[in-house]
């Protein structure tokens, strides 16, 4: 996934939100008289040029749009918050290629690199055959390298845990170190009693956002998708409980 990638991409299927954005790359001056996309939109009608902020207003949603969609068209879901604060301020640089501006940032900061979603599972359980089981013993994990997905059985011990994890981000290809020391730091006051104490399920996905839940539907639509994915193999290879 490269800028020139995602920018011929945009060319090819947002023309009318490059129309838009080719207006916001001239609204250089207009723009330097407010401090953040937040103070464009909740300016009062009395103060300054409103309909000038309409207009900005308007052509920032179809530029973000086409934008995000780019992304999405990639497995890649960055928040509008973000892609908004982004394209205000190249805006207010004078930049001349707003979605090639935004495109390079977020690239150029890997915010579009994947990273691991996890979540604690209930009243779920894979079993195999007990002849496998006597062979080679209970295994820990059903891994899903290729999927990005991972399965793992109750620890009891959040350092296994965080083990078993970090063995599943390497297998999901995911680059960024795992932050071991970080997770345990917050495990003060058994914050994270969940994470060793039940099943859980960990996803790799690509996402980046401002504000809490800002994303979440799409995490939900994931895990829904990859737990399908899970009970499909598990039928074809061992029988769930």
């Amino acid at each position: 996934m490269t800028p020139s990638d995602l920018i011929a991409d945009y060319d090819a299927h947002e023309p009318s939100a490059r129309t838009k954005a080719d207006w916001l790359a001239k609204q250089a001056a207009a723009a330097s008289t407010y401090a953040s996309v937040e103070h464009v939109a909740t300016e009062d009608d009395q103060v300054g040029d409103a309909k000038w902020r309409r207009s900005f207003s308007h052509h920032l949603r179809f530029t973000r749009a086409g934008i995000a969609r780019t992304f999405m068209r990639r497995d890649c879901f960055v928040s509008l918050s973000v892609i908004d604060d982004l394209i205000f301020q190249a805006v207010k640089a004078g930049r001349p290629d707003i979605v090639a501006e935004v495109v390079n940032t977020i690239v150029g900061h890997q915010l579009h690199d994947p990273g691991m979603i996890v979540f604690p599972l209930h009243g779920f359980g894979i079993t195999r055959p007990f002849a496998d089981t006597v062979r080679s013993g209970p295994h820990p994990q059903l891994l899903l390298g290729a999927a990005g997905l991972c399965v793992m059985a109750q620890t009891n011990d959040i350092e296994k845990t965080i083990a078993l994890l970090d063995d599943a981000r390497a297998m999901m290809g995911i680059a960024h170190d795992f932050d071991a020391p970080g997770i345990l730091s917050y495990t003060v006051g058994n914050r994270l009693s969940w994470l060793h104490s039940n099943p859980i399920v960990a996803f790799r996905f690509n996402s980046y956002s401002h504000n809490p839940y800002e994303n979440q539907l799409f995490y939900q639509l994931r895990m829904r998708r990859r737990i399908v994915l899970v009970t499909s193999k598990s039928n074809r290879t061992y029988s769930t409980i």
